[in-house]
């Protein structure tokens, strides 16, 4: 997953949009963000290789990285990720014995198909702790022939949520973080909500949890019977207040869509909760300090507070100002969160 190491800029591929930046002197100095077709990524692969080629081609002329190294997230739905602790041996030893473990983890694994790489988080006695990450040869080379059409060079792939917790590290430290606190990060996409929880540079725990903006998006398209873009548009007008669902609310439909929205955020809540008190259990630990959450699906007006009185926990945002100029602040930055972790080193 790893190729050369100048980095000129990043891009994040989403299932509902693509977004890019290019840097210069250490500064972001073009940004944007693409919307794709429905349907054009499902589960985290390329569906319409026609549609995503063309758009991509687009975001690299619009931000101007033709011929230029990028680093490049993926959906972590693309990759398998484990969470290990081995001891203390030479890489070549290290790999065999993380390649043992993906066995238990992937079907019919045969390393010789895969990609594999690892991340080292910490030294606890005699043992290392890392991630091991690996993802298919075939969608990588797929990947690498779309990119070398739209005349990108890749400089690395990797899982969004690694872009995500690069992008906390920076947080962390703008915030005055101390590592005895336990941080959970929450990413509310299109398809899925993916979270973590972090405490003095350890990932403590990783989960996918299948809801995203396309359940509401679903609901919606439903109850009024109109298509995506439109329903899309009506999601981002919503204000929730969770007290509110099923008073004073005289159409039907209205009701009808709250009502189901009220079920969906409880279905969220609760699987939030059960991953909290998991690690709370697991860790012997008090609880969480902190909550960061992030995502367009957290763009929704009313949907952090519903979540802090539910989960009794402070929950912020991500800050980027120091990062980003008065220009790009038009984009829903909160849909680039993995995009600009991906050259936080680089700009921070």
């Amino acid at each position: 997953m790893f190729f050369k190491t100048k980095v000129d800029g990043a891009i994040d591929i989403g299932t509902t949009a693509i977004k890019g930046l290019k840097l210069k002197k250490n500064k972001i100095e073009k940004m944007t963000l693409l919307e794709l077709s429905q349907g054009t990524i499902l589960n985290g692969d390329i569906v319409d290789y026609d549609k995503f080629t063309n758009r991509l081609k687009e975001l690299v002329e619009l931000v101007e990285l033709k011929n230029k190294n990028v680093v490049i997230s993926l959906p972590v739905q693309d990759f398998f990720v484990k969470f290990l602790s081995i001891p203390l041996v030479d890489d070549k030893e290290k790999m065999a014995i993380i390649e043992g473990e993906l066995e238990e983890l992937i079907p019919n694994f045969i390393p010789e198909d895969f990609i594999t790489e690892f991340i080292s988080l910490n030294f606890v006695g005699d043992n290392e702790e890392v991630i091991a990450i690996t993802i298919n040869k075939d969608k990588i080379k797929n990947l690498i022939e779309i990119a070398t059409a739209a005349k990108l060079s890749i400089v690395k792939i990797i899982p969004d949520f690694i872009s995500l917790y690069n992008f906390l590290q920076f947080q962390k430290e703008k915030d005055k973080i101390e590592p005895e606190e336990s941080i959970m990060v929450v990413d509310i996409g299109a398809e899925a909500t993916k979270l973590f929880i972090e405490k003095g540079g350890d990932i403590k725990l990783q989960r996918i949890i299948a809801i995203g903006g396309n359940d509401l998006n679903d609901i919606i398209t439903r109850i009024y019977n109109i298509d995506y873009i439109e329903a899309e548009r009506i999601k981002k007008s919503l204000e929730l207040a969770k007290d509110e669902y099923n008073n004073d609310i005289e159409n039907e439909n209205d009701r009808q869509l709250f009502q189901e929205l009220a079920k969906l955020i409880s279905q969220l809540e609760k699987q939030l909760k059960v991953s909290i008190e998991f690690y709370v259990s697991h860790e012997s630990t008090p609880g969480l300090d902190k909550i960061y959450i992030t995502g367009g699906g957290t763009l929704i007006k009313g949907f952090r507070n519903i979540l802090k009185k539910s989960l009794e926990v402070e929950i912020d945002d991500f800050s980027y100002s120091k990062i980003i100029m008065e220009q790009f602040e038009e984009i829903d930055t909160a849909k680039c969160i993995a995009l600009l972790g991906n050259i936080i080193e680089e700009v921070k």
